[in-house]
């Protein structure tokens, strides 16, 4: 992440502009980590939330003024995690308690939105009509099980790939995202890979 503030602050002279939303989701490549043995389960929370804290001052001393920030899917129905995960669930919910209560301390009041992208990763799972979403869903990845194409079907699958979800399921999360903070029908927001380390600044007016 401080690669990537570094790339959006720098061209800019330092300066941020403080009429977008930044739109922050971290901690995935940790938890991925996690799951792969290469970090302990209580090294997540310490790195990840000491990283976001003193990127999210950092934006707002440089003049960013509006935020969303996601709390951590439960990427153990991803793909990857190849199935039930208890050290990678513990180290989800150790994260999430840890960023609620880190951004709280930050003081942003009404500046800073916390979205339940846990939520909705297990509600989209377990009732994906009420997304829009084929009741049947299949939750493997789909490039890893239709035939290969240029543009292969992926409609009928939570994932795209081991990793990230399919268009239709980010879609969705950004209509919430965008309820969330009062953006009306068709804005959007520019929202990266759902579970991927992230920053993105999607350029909208502030409310009065």
């Amino acid at each position: 992440m401080v690669a990537q503030v570094d790339s959006y602050l720098l061209p800019a002279g330092g300066v941020a502009d403080p009429n977008g939303l930044y739109v922050i989701t971290v901690g995935g490549n940790d938890l991925f980590d996690v799951g792969n043995g290469v970090l302990g389960v209580n090294d997540v929370p310490t790195q990840v939330i000491g990283t976001l804290v003193s990127q999210v001052s950092r934006l707002r001393a440089a003049g960013a003024q509006q935020f969303l920030v996601t709390n951590l899917p439960d990427v153990t129905g991803a793909p990857i995690s190849g199935g039930p995960n208890p050290a990678l669930q513990l180290a989800i919910g150790q994260l999430n308690d840890a960023l609620a209560a880190s951004l709280a301390g930050l003081g942003l009041g009404d500046d800073l939105h916390l979205l339940d992208l846990f939520g909705f990763s297990g509600d989209v799972a377990s009732r994906p009509e009420f997304y829009g979403l084929p009741a049947n869903i299949l939750s493997a990845a789909c490039v890893l099980s239709v035939p290969p194409s240029p543009t292969p079907d992926c409609s009928s699958f939570l994932y795209f790939d081991a990793v990230h979800p399919e268009a239709r399921v980010q879609a969705a999360f950004s209509q919430i995202a965008a309820e969330a903070i009062g953006v009306p029908e068709p804005a959007s927001i520019a929202l990266l890979g759902l579970g991927m380390l992230g920053l993105a600044g999607a350029t909208r007016r502030r409310r009065a």
